[in-house]
Protein backbone atom coordinates (compact mmCIF):
# COMPACT_ATOMS: atom_id res chain seq x y z
CA UNK A 1 0.00 0.00 0.00
CA UNK A 2 1.31 3.28 -0.84
CA UNK A 3 1.74 5.85 1.50
CA UNK A 4 -0.05 9.36 0.78
CA UNK A 5 3.26 10.89 -0.41
CA UNK A 6 3.76 8.53 -3.23
CA UNK A 7 0.04 8.59 -4.09
CA UNK A 8 0.50 12.27 -5.24
CA UNK A 9 3.63 11.53 -6.92
CA UNK A 10 2.41 9.19 -8.68
CA UNK A 11 -1.11 11.01 -9.61
CA UNK A 12 1.54 14.37 -10.75
CA UNK A 13 3.75 12.22 -12.91
CA UNK A 14 0.87 10.47 -14.42
CA UNK A 15 -0.59 13.80 -15.11
CA UNK A 16 2.85 15.50 -16.03
CA UNK A 17 3.92 12.68 -18.04
CA UNK A 18 1.79 13.74 -21.67
CA UNK A 19 3.05 17.39 -21.34
CA UNK A 20 6.90 16.76 -21.04
CA UNK A 21 7.39 19.07 -23.99
CA UNK A 22 5.44 22.24 -22.97
CA UNK A 23 7.11 24.74 -21.90
CA UNK A 24 3.39 26.54 -20.83
CA UNK A 25 3.19 23.49 -18.51
CA UNK A 26 6.27 24.21 -16.98
CA UNK A 27 6.35 27.87 -16.62
CA UNK A 28 2.64 27.34 -15.46
CA UNK A 29 3.34 24.56 -12.96
CA UNK A 30 6.61 26.49 -11.65
CA UNK A 31 4.40 29.16 -10.62
CA UNK A 32 1.44 27.48 -8.69
CA UNK A 33 3.00 26.66 -5.22
CA UNK A 34 3.56 30.23 -4.65
CA UNK A 35 -0.23 31.45 -6.28
CA UNK A 36 -1.77 29.10 -3.76
CA UNK A 37 0.38 30.14 -1.18
CA UNK A 38 -0.37 34.16 -1.98
CA UNK A 39 -3.61 34.20 -3.36
CA UNK A 40 -5.39 31.12 -1.67
CA UNK A 41 -6.60 27.86 -2.84
CA UNK A 42 -10.46 29.21 -3.70
CA UNK A 43 -9.29 32.43 -5.49
CA UNK A 44 -6.44 30.07 -7.47
CA UNK A 45 -9.12 27.30 -9.04
CA UNK A 46 -11.78 30.34 -9.72
CA UNK A 47 -8.88 32.63 -11.42
CA UNK A 48 -6.46 29.93 -13.24
CA UNK A 49 -8.63 27.11 -13.07
CA UNK A 50 -8.61 26.55 -17.15
CA UNK A 51 -4.35 26.30 -16.79
CA UNK A 52 -3.65 22.55 -16.89
CA UNK A 53 -1.77 21.95 -13.99
CA UNK A 54 -4.56 23.97 -12.09
CA UNK A 55 -6.99 21.48 -13.68
CA UNK A 56 -4.40 18.33 -12.46
CA UNK A 57 -4.61 20.05 -9.20
CA UNK A 58 -8.68 20.01 -8.92
CA UNK A 59 -8.68 16.36 -10.04
CA UNK A 60 -6.22 14.89 -6.98
CA UNK A 61 -8.56 16.96 -5.39
CA UNK A 62 -11.91 15.57 -6.20
CA UNK A 63 -10.24 11.89 -6.02
CA UNK A 64 -11.59 11.00 -3.14
CA UNK A 65 -8.24 9.86 -1.72
CA UNK A 66 -7.49 13.16 0.27
CA UNK A 67 -8.33 12.68 3.91
CA UNK A 68 -10.69 15.41 5.71
CA UNK A 69 -11.93 15.87 2.79
CA UNK A 70 -15.39 15.40 0.96
CA UNK A 71 -14.60 14.16 -2.86
CA UNK A 72 -16.02 12.88 -5.62
CA UNK A 73 -15.28 12.75 -9.30
CA UNK A 74 -17.49 15.58 -11.24
CA UNK A 75 -18.38 17.20 -8.01
CA UNK A 76 -17.62 21.19 -7.75
CA UNK A 77 -14.88 21.80 -6.09
CA UNK A 78 -15.29 25.25 -5.43
CA UNK A 79 -18.58 24.46 -4.22
CA UNK A 80 -17.26 22.00 -2.11
CA UNK A 81 -14.90 24.21 -0.43
CA UNK A 82 -17.30 27.19 0.45
CA UNK A 83 -19.08 24.42 2.24
CA UNK A 84 -16.97 22.73 4.43
CA UNK A 85 -15.35 23.34 7.43
CA UNK A 86 -12.96 25.52 8.23
CA UNK A 87 -10.54 22.42 9.09
CA UNK A 88 -11.42 20.73 5.59
CA UNK A 89 -10.68 23.70 4.31
CA UNK A 90 -7.11 24.03 5.78
CA UNK A 91 -6.72 20.22 4.91
CA UNK A 92 -7.94 21.24 1.38
CA UNK A 93 -5.38 23.91 1.39
CA UNK A 94 -2.24 22.07 2.39
CA UNK A 95 -2.98 19.01 0.24
CA UNK A 96 -3.16 21.14 -2.81
CA UNK A 97 0.16 23.22 -1.84
CA UNK A 98 1.80 19.48 -1.60
CA UNK A 99 0.11 18.26 -4.86
CA UNK A 100 1.16 21.66 -6.52
CA UNK A 101 5.00 20.84 -5.40
CA UNK A 102 5.31 17.23 -6.72
CA UNK A 103 3.39 18.86 -10.11
CA UNK A 104 5.87 21.39 -10.07
CA UNK A 105 9.20 18.83 -9.45
CA UNK A 106 8.04 16.53 -12.06
CA UNK A 107 7.24 19.30 -15.13
CA UNK A 108 11.07 20.51 -14.36
CA UNK A 109 12.71 17.24 -14.38
CA UNK A 110 10.76 15.95 -17.05
CA UNK A 111 10.95 19.27 -19.40
CA UNK A 112 12.11 18.14 -22.96
CA UNK A 113 11.82 20.76 -24.97
CA UNK A 114 10.76 20.37 -28.43
CA UNK A 115 14.19 20.29 -31.18
CA UNK A 116 14.50 23.43 -33.15
CA UNK A 117 15.42 22.49 -36.77
CA UNK A 118 19.01 22.21 -37.71
CA UNK A 119 19.38 26.12 -39.26
CA UNK A 120 17.78 27.64 -36.35
CA UNK A 121 14.78 29.07 -37.97
CA UNK A 122 10.80 27.91 -36.95
CA UNK A 123 9.51 25.56 -38.81
CA UNK A 124 7.19 26.55 -41.52
CA UNK A 125 4.07 24.48 -41.92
Amino acid sequence: MMSLGQARAAFALERVRPHSASKEYRDDSRGLPGMLAVNGLLTVLLHDGGKLPVRDLAAWLTSGGVPGLPGGQGQDLAGVLTRCSSAQYQCASAEALSMATWLKHWAQALFTPEPEPADGQPEQP
